[in-house]
């Protein structure tokens, strides 16, 4: 999902179907509205986040219908710039912070449906 925003930034795109792939619910529409702001104030995004998310739960146990995903994403590398002049936007805080995220089935296949981001250094 984390993927297919930093590609959607470059644009912006908030339409990607890419991210229609991997986000539903209030996911894709956090994403949505962000790249939407991207497009509304001149802003691109280059790089993409560093992720490592692992499972730390699933409910029922026996045949999950949603999974909560945990990481500690790095945005190091993922600038924001200035669209018409390509500089870097000097206000873009990035490091590393923690990333919970619930998974659930959505039109046969599997999507995050929500998610929480934790402030630089939470990780």
């Amino acid at each position: 999902m984390w993927q297919a925003m930093a590609k959607a930034g470059e644009v912006p795109d908030p339409d990607a179907p890419e991210l229609r792939q991997y986000a539903a619910e209030r996911a894709l529409a956090r994403i949505v509205d962000v790249l939407f702001t991207y497009q509304e104030t001149g802003v691109v995004t280059r790089g993409a986040p560093v992720m490592n998310a692992r499972v730390s739960g699933a409910s029922p146990v026996e045949a999950p219908t949603e999974v909560t995903v945990v990481d500690c994403g790095d945005s190091t590398n993922w600038t924001k710039h200035d669209k018409a002049t390509g500089e870097l936007i000097e206000n873009d805080p990035r490091g590393r912070r923690n990333i919970t995220a619930v998974v659930k089935p959505v039109d046969g296949s599997w999507k995050v449906v929500s998610f929480d981001v934790g402030d630089i250094g939470s990780c």
